[in-house]
Parts: C-alpha cells; sequence; structure tokens
C-alpha cells in the first residue's frame, strides 16, 4: 500500500514540474497525428507542443464542455497540467482545457526569436493560412489560398520560419511561395480590366509602370497581370513595354484560368464607342491631374468623348484630353449618340465629386 502511493507521489510530483507559459493558444505545426499516451518529462524553461491524437472537446475549469473542439493531428502550445473532476488536463487557453491522455508531447519549443529584414512578395498556396501575431500566438484570421502579399521581415521562433504581411501579423513561410513581380509600362493609355465588375474599367496613362505580382493566362493565350485588388492589365507587346528578365519571366509565373477577361475585348469596344459633345455654353473642365476645374471651352464647339464615368451622385463626366473632363449635362451639352453614354460609362463613384 505504501510503495503505491509512493508512486502515485512521484508521478503527481513530475506531473507538477512540467510547468508551461503561455495562456492563449499558439498552434504550431503538426507533430505526429497517432493518438498515444502522453510520456512525463523533466521540467523545462521554454513551452512544450502537444499534439492532438484525436478529436477532443475543450472544457473550463469546472470540467464543462465550452463547445470547442481541437481537431485531431493539430498541435498546441501546453500550459498548466491541472486535474479536474480526477482526470488530468492540460491548459491551452484562458480557462480552456483538453484532456492530458488525447496529447503527444514534442520537444520544448524554443522562445527566442531573431528578425531579419526583406522585401519580397509571397503568396499562400496549397490552403489558407493562419495569421499569427508578434508573438507567434494564432489571431484566428486567415488569409486566402492564391494571395499575394508583401513581406517586409523574416522570424524565426522555435523551428518555424514566419514572414511579416503586415504590423503584428505574420505568416509561416512553409505555406507560401516566392512571387516573382514584373514591372510593365503603358505604351499608351489603358484601361484595367476589373474582376469585380467582369467589364473595363479606369484608365490609366501612357507611360506610367506598375508593379505585378499575379499573372494569369486565358483560353486565347492572353495574359494579364494585376495591378491592384481586383484590377488587371493585358500584358500584351503592343500594349506594354518590359525589360528582357520581365519579358521571359511572364509564361513561367503566370496560372491558368481559361475564362479569365473572355469578354474583356466587348466591354473594350463598348468603352470605345464615342459620343461627340456640342456646348450650349462656355463650360470650364475638371482637370482630374490637380483636382480643380480648369480652362473654359467656348459655346458652340464640339468635342470628341472617348470616355465616360459616372459617380455616386449619378453625374456623367466626359474625357475631352487625357486629364481634362467635360460634365455631360444635358441643360448645358448637346450629344450625338447620347443614348450611348449610359452604357458605355464605367462606375468611378469618388469622381469630381465636389464639381
Amino acid at each position: 500500500m505504501e510503495r503505491k502511493m509512493n508512486k502515485k507521489r512521484i508521478v503527481l510530483a513530475t506531473s507538477l514540474a512540467i510547468l508551461m507559459a503561455p495562456s492563449v493558444l499558439s498552434s504550431v505545426d503538426s507533430v505526429a497525428h497517432v493518438a498515444e499516451p502522453i510520456s512525463v518529462q523533466a521540467a523545462t524553461t521554454t513551452p512544450t507542443v502537444g499534439t492532438v491524437g484525436y478529436a477532443v472537446c475543450l472544457v473550463d475549469i469546472n470540467g464543462k464542455p465550452n463547445g470547442v473542439i481541437l481537431p485531431a493531428g493539430s498541435s498546441w502550445q501546453l500550459g498548466k497540467l491541472v486535474t479536474i473532476n480526477g482526470n488530468s488536463y492540460y491548459q491551452v487557453a484562458t480557462n480552456e482545457y483538453a484532456e492530458a491522455i488525447v496529447m503527444k508531447q514534442a520537444a520544448p519549443v524554443s522562445t527566442n526569436s531573431e528578425t531579419t529584414k526583406v522585401n519580397t512578395v509571397v503568396t499562400v498556396s496549397a490552403e489558407e493560412v493562419t495569421i499569427f501575431n508578434d508573438d507567434a500566438t494564432a489571431t484566428g484570421q486567415m488569409l486566402p489560398v492564391g494571395s499575394s502579399w508583401k513581406a517586409d521581415q523574416v522570424k524565426v521562433i522555435g523551428t518555424n520560419r514566419y514572414y511579416r504581411v503586415a504590423t503584428n501579423e505574420w505568416i509561416k513561410i512553409s505555406h507560401t511561395e516566392d512571387s516573382k513581380t514584373i514591372t510593365p509600362t503603358l505604351k499608351s493609355d489603358e484601361r484595367v480590366y476589373n474582376t469585380a465588375t467582369g467589364t473595363m474599367g479606369r484608365l490609366l496613362p501612357g507611360g506610367s509602370s506598375w508593379q505585378v505580382s499575379q499573372v494569369v493566362r486565358n483560353s486565347k493565350n492572353e495574359f494579364w497581370g494585376r495591378v491592384s485588388t481586383v484590377e488587371w492589365i493585358k500584358l500584351d507587346a503592343s500594349q506594354v513595354s518590359m525589360s528582357y528578365g520581365d519579358s521571359d519571366s511572364v509564361p513561367s509565373i503566370a496560372t491558368s484560368d481559361p475564362n479569365f477577361a473572355l469578354n474583356a475585348e466587348q466591354s473594350e469596344q463598348n468603352n470605345n464607342t464615342t459620343v461627340t459633345a456640342t456646348l450650349k455654353y462656355d463650360e470650364k473642365l475638371y482637370d482630374m491631374s490637380t483636382n480643380t476645374l480648369s480652362r473654359s471651352l467656348p459655346a458652340g464647339s464640339s468635342w470628341r468623348i472617348d470616355s465616360v464615368v459616372r459617380n455616386s451622385k449619378g453625374v456623367f463626366w466626359g474625357r475631352v484630353s487625357t486629364n481634362e473632363w467635360l460634365k455631360l449635362d444635358d441643360g448645358r451639352v448637346q450629344t450625338v449618340n447620347s443614348d450611348n453614354v449610359p452604357s458605355i460609362a464605367v462606375s468611378e463613384p469618388n469622381f469630381a465629386l465636389n464639381f
């Protein structure tokens, strides 16, 4: 009897010697996927990782299930070992405990970290990835597959390496791939293709250069480069110029999307339908480069409109030169092909709202 009691004391004393720090969830790379009884380890000054052998529901300090389930194969930083209703549990978050029997312990995780500055664009590969904070604690937020992000730092914590993609936001390097960026320059004014609307959108000025971090190729063998979240330009040699290195790399970095921008040509034809405006009165032009009203056009003069936008007030503006736009007010401007104005207009909600 005394020998059995001594054995229990030894096990309890050894178990209590396992002091782990943080009380917040901290997901790490999976290190095992098979349910095994936990082994008692000596005390360490660094946190220990436990891998869930099979799905387990978390409980609070009173042993009441809280509905949170840790999936089999996932790994978590373990806190203190406690006894609840006669069973052993590891703390994995504030007032959240997982039964110890389902956890296989891995080697302690080093809390030392080193940070290196970088300047690269990375793309999320394979599956959605978890965002971690500066302490490598999972935030619960995810980045979608295929999305690209500028990374400015690399941090190493334990055996994991992380890219910083925003202030206090990190993702594991193992879940990304470096993206080569290219910088095409427009030979003339070009419209972007807007994936949100499926139509050609705003004009980018000739001579401007744009960083492209993602390229797709459709079934017409057209290459399109993304210049903003939903805006793309066609990487056609007749429309853009690139360095030899960038030009050669386009096919290799492109991903296949057979149906991408297949209606862009028809949309562009609609945009290219011209309108002629004749002024009933002298009219000032809106200069988008300075966001001011500029020179006046005389009454009776006619002007060819090659682009039309509509702002959030429902006001139509027609472009008469590179940066100059005329308000297409029916009371002040007579337009030929006026029926085409709404159909060729591109939505620009914030365009010239103060004029």
